[in-house]
């Protein structure tokens, strides 16, 4: 499996349009996605624009399969006109323990 965290600084007074869309319409269209697994939306306990997507797909080619959809061309711009910066990370699972 692998992991990808996009870490976000979000427009002020955007946390309310970007949560809703990523409840409404990103996060419905990656999950309709073959190889998608969970994606979570974080925000940073002490600040007001700080925010973090984890998600994570059974491979990197079916994540990169997400990102060249259609869905994915239409809802992440939606997102990304909502912030002032922009990070991604991508990480591959070594272990996990859940319970």
């Amino acid at each position: 499996m692998i992991q990808l965290e996009v870490m976000l600084e979000l427009e002020p007074g955007k946390q309310e349009e970007f949560l809703d869309i990523f409840r409404t319409q990103f996060a419905p269209a990656m999950s309709e996605q073959p190889g998608f697994v969970r994606v979570a939306l974080l925000k940073q306990r002490k600040s007001a624009s700080q925010y973090r997507i984890e998600l994570v797909f059974e491979s990197e080619k079916e994540r990169l399969a997400w990102v060249n959809t259609r869905k994915h061309e239409e809802t992440w711009p939606k997102l990304g006109v909502l912030t002032s910066k922009c990070s991604i990370t991508g990480f591959d699972f070594l272990a996990e323990v859940s319970r």
